[in-house]
C-alpha cells in the first residue's frame, strides 16, 4: 500500500473554488483502480492550507492515475487553473 499526501496553500479568496472543484474530482479519483481512500483535510492553524490524503494499492496504480484521462482531463487542468488564479498554489510534497 502507498500513501500520498499533497499540501496546498491558497489565497483566502480562492478557497471556496478549490472546495467546489474537489467535490467534483473526489468521485472520479475514488473510483480509479487502485485508489482505496481519498479525503481532504484542512489545517486547524492556517485556514489557507489543505491536504489531500489518499491510499493506493501501489505506486503503479498512482502512476496510472497520474497519466490517465481522469487526471489530465480534469484534476490536472483544475490544478493548473488554481496555480494561475490562486496566487501561488503550493502543492509541495
Amino acid at each position: 500500500m502507498m500513501i500520498r499526501i499533497v499540501k496546498m496553500t491558497f489565497e483566502p479568496e480562492h478557497i471556496g473554488r478549490f472546495q467546489e472543484l474537489f467535490v467534483g474530482w473526489q468521485p472520479l479519483i475514488r473510483s480509479f483502480p487502485g485508489c482505496r481512500h481519498l479525503e481532504m483535510l484542512h489545517d486547524v492553524d492556517d485556514p489557507r492550507v489543505f491536504f489531500t490524503y489518499s491510499r493506493w494499492d501501489g505506486s503503479k496504480d498512482l502512476e496510472a492515475y497520474q497519466v490517465s484521462d481522469v487526471f489530465a482531463g480534469g484534476v490536472a487542468r483544475g490544478e493548473n487553473f488554481l496555480r494561475r488564479t490562486c496566487g501561488g498554489l503550493d502543492s509541495g510534497p
